[in-house]
């Protein structure tokens, strides 16, 4: 699957969960390194009022995007999942 496709497959299916939240997606990679691939996401808050991203934050984000990667296998080589704050 090309970068870009998944970029906005994993816009898409955050979008919805993430505003329900309180968060923001930053970015999307998908990236090759070494042998490994890696698909890593930042999130962000949508409220500076609200504190900076923690790792329970990082956590369930990744447990819902773990999830609905599982359900839809849109990536053909294995990977690992990293969520993450920008900063």
């Amino acid at each position: 699957m090309a970068k870009i496709r998944i970029k906005d497959l994993i816009g898409e299916l955050l979008k919805e969960f993430l505003e329900t939240n309180g968060y923001e997606l930053y970015n999307v990679e998908f990236m090759k390194e070494g042998k490994d691939w890696f698909l890593r996401v930042y999130i962000d808050r949508t409220d500076d009022s609200a504190g900076g991203i923690g790792t329970d934050d990082c956590e369930k984000v990744s447990r819902y995007l773990s999830a609905k990667m599982d359900e839809l296998d849109p990536i053909e080589q294995n990977y690992y999942l990293e969520v993450s704050s920008p900063g």
